[in-house]
């Protein structure tokens, strides 16, 4: 690809993150008003389009330092590299779509949750952690009242996407009860949060949040797989690489 796009790409994703960051951060009583459901559609339609069209595969972490939060940030990454596993998989047009929504949402019941959990150096106590598990289900509940016409498959990956197929999860849903969305927003999350700069640890290297992700108990390996694939590519940035 040549320079003139990878630039163009590298705007496109700062907009981006700075879109999110601004839809996560609305007062709940305002998003339909700033963000009706069909901008947030074209929106993310538009981003995948220009990812897809631009790179055969996607796993930016890139960590915008400008008008964007690490919730936003972490939220764009995590649509990418769920983009790239569902790409992977041969899903495309609305399912693809769906997929990538439901991921970059995944996160946003944490708006609600306050930044002394979410930024904690250190473990969290055992009444932090349990409010921590309450932001998929905030997440459903936030997205059912304001977004009404949003496919309940969007909503119920968000829901599920600390589930696991054994019912270990937060809410213990198991087998079939967890959709693939949840499962494939499972891998980017984890592969995501581990390569990223965090209060409570540096940004590590793709290979390094690929051994993570790898030793993650239940973790299906044709979800991982896309990832492993492309960080054994050509040599790739690391994601604490501005522009």
């Amino acid at each position: 690809m040549d320079v003139a796009k990878f630039y163009e790409l590298q705007q496109y994703k700062r907009f981006a993150v700075s879109y999110f960051n601004r839809f996560l951060m609305t007062p709940e009583d305002k998003v339909e008003e700033l963000f009706p459901a069909k901008m947030l559609e074209v929106k993310i339609k538009a981003l995948i389009n220009q990812q897809l069209t631009h790179l055969p595969m996607i796993l930016p972490m890139i960590q915008w330092q400008v008008g964007a939060t690490p919730l936003a940030i972490h939220s764009y990454n995590v649509g990418s590299v769920a983009l790239l596993i569902g790409n992977s998989l041969g899903m495309e047009g609305d399912e693809l779509y769906q997929l990538v929504v439901a991921a970059i949402l995944h996160d946003v019941g944490k708006a609600f949750i306050g930044n002394q959990i979410l930024d904690k150096n250190g473990k969290l106590a055992p009444a932090e952690f349990f409010t921590m598990q309450q932001h998929p289900k905030i997440g459903a509940v936030f997205l059912n009242t304001h977004y009404p016409k949003m496919d309940e498959k969007i909503i119920d990956a968000v829901l599920k996407h600390h589930e696991k197929a054994d019912g270990s999860g937060y809410y213990h849903y198991k087998d079939e009860e967890v959709p693939e969305y949840a499962r494939i927003i499972a891998a980017a999350d984890i592969f995501s949060a581990a390569t990223e700069e965090r209060t409570y640890h540096p940004a590590r290297s793709f290979r390094e949040g690929y051994g993570i992700l790898s030793q993650i108990p239940g973790m299906d390996t044709k979800y991982l797989d896309p990832i492993k694939e492309y960080i054994l590519k050509d040599p790739l940035p690391e994601p604490n690489i501005i522009y």
